[in-house]
């Protein structure tokens, strides 16, 4: 399997209607704790602008979910903008892991 790499941007949190931060920890521990076969093939980082994504994950506060992606280069992005969307960001990631 290989290694994909997953950029991580938050919004602004200028309206955030859910804890965005246990968001993407529980997406980024579902990996690191090896609840998947390819678990330890996902590297997640805070994106840096100008910096090369197999994924960028967009972890807004709330539907209008304003976080601007321009500026990466990204091969795909899987967008979180309220809690209940965790599940179907991991799956996103876990068929980018092939």
């Amino acid at each position: 399997m290989r290694v994909v790499r997953v950029g991580v941007k938050f919004c602004g949190g200028c309206n955030p209607r859910y804890d965005r931060n246990a968001a993407y920890e529980e997406i980024r521990d579902h990996f690191a704790a090896g609840q998947t076969e390819s678990a330890r093939d996902a590297v997640f980082e805070y994106a840096e602008e100008g910096a090369s994504y197999d994924l960028l994950l967009v972890v807004g506060g709330c539907a209008n979910c304003c976080a601007s992606t321009e500026g990466y280069d990204v091969g795909g992005t899987v967008v979180v903008a309220e809690a209940g969307q965790v599940r179907r960001a991991i799956g996103e990631i876990e068929r980018a892991l092939g």
